[in-house]
């Protein structure tokens, strides 16, 4: 896949060491989630308070043509615990997010301000509304990535839990799943007006390739065998935002 405007910037390392009691299975799963429930429920407070923070940030944009500063630093702060909690819960880093939109950890995510944001998708509501049918395509490809991404967290237990060590195909794999989500997320957000790139690194090649074609095949099953339920149970599509969060 070629890279074409590959944002943002994700740059982590293999981590070493990873606890083993995470990798038990359902045990590790179960804890991960227990420990991350108060961090859960502060990301539902910053997800109300981005609803306020992209409609003013749509005015700033119309009558000033630049970003909002405070619009910047908000949805980059969001997006950094997200990527924060995401790689603590797939076991990427042992160390908790905590609370704040800092990074202090042995990897960095970062995005550019934006310098001529784009008044067509300033526009409140409607602009939200464009780049969210144009990002279709670009949300299933993040949710196909997002399942095979689920899968390699799966079959790492083995290596965490025999070798102590985390596989590099699936720690890459899972990377390049965090970083297309937060890449939906930025141009959603206005961080970018060019289209998120759809690269992920293809190293150990055969692995990935794997991963993808159950990620397709466990989507499109899911698609089409639910489809009636899901509509029952849930009358309203929940918020993008809220969605991102869970892959």
């Amino acid at each position: 896949m070629e890279k074409g405007n590959l944002y943002p910037a994700l740059e982590i390392v293999n981590i070493k060491n990873p606890n083993k009691f995470y990798a038990f299975p359902l045990i590790g799963f179960l804890a991960k989630i227990i420990l991350l429930i108060p961090v859960y429920l502060e990301l539902i407070f910053l997800y109300i308070g981005l609803v306020f923070v992209l409609l003013i940030g749509s005015f700033v944009v119309l009558f000033t043509d630049k970003y909002w500063q405070f619009g910047y630093r908000y949805n980059l702060g969001l997006m950094r615990l997200i990527v924060k909690t995401r790689l603590y819960f797939y076991g990427l880093t042992d160390k908790y997010p905590y609370f704040n939109f800092q990074i202090d950890d042995s990897y960095s995510f970062n995005m550019q301000t934006p310098s001529h944001p784009s008044k067509l998708f300033a526009v409140p509501l409607a602009g939200g509304l464009i780049r969210l049918l144009l990002l279709i395509p670009y949300l299933v490809f993040v949710e196909v990535i997002a399942v095979g991404a689920a899968l390699g967290y799966i079959i790492s237990f083995y290596n965490v839990l025999s070798i102590g060590d985390f596989p590099e195909a699936t720690f890459e794999f899972i990377r390049d799943s965090v970083r297309v989500t937060q890449a939906a997320m930025a141009y959603f957000f206005g961080l970018s007006d060019d289209y998120p790139s759809f690269y992920i690194s293809l190293n150990h090649q055969n692995i990935k390739i794997a991963l993808i074609i159950a990620g397709i095949l466990l989507t499109t099953g899911h698609r089409f065998t639910g489809p009636q339920t899901q509509v029952r149970s849930h009358p309203t599509p929940a918020p993008i935002a809220q969605k991102w969060n869970t892959y």
